[in-house]
């Protein structure tokens, strides 16, 4: 992680990446608020920061097509289920 953040230091927005960095808890309120801010000013500032701007891009279209595929295998899952719930029951 190390050389991320000395990239990210290296630009208009290393106090904020500095605050990350010191962050404790990336989880925490505070955490969360501290990386919107430093999104917002990289985007802010692409010039510099494309590089981390087109890999987290690339990142979030991957998640954005392996959840479309998990969804779309559960629903087929879920539909089998329910076609086969009453297999074998008679009807009356």
């Amino acid at each position: 992680m190390k050389p991320y953040f000395e990239f990210l230091r290296g630009g208009c927005c290393k106090d904020v990446a500095k605050a990350l960095e010191d962050c404790e808890g990336p989880r925490s309120t505070k955490c969360k608020q501290i990386t919107e801010m430093l999104f917002n000013c990289m985007y802010s500032h692409p010039d510099y920061y494309q590089p981390v701007i087109a890999v987290f891009e690339a990142c979030v279209e991957q998640i954005d097509k392996d959840l479309e595929v998990f969804r779309a295998k559960k629903q087929r899952e879920d539909s089998f289920e329910k076609a086969n719930l009453f297999k074998g029951f008679k009807r009356f």
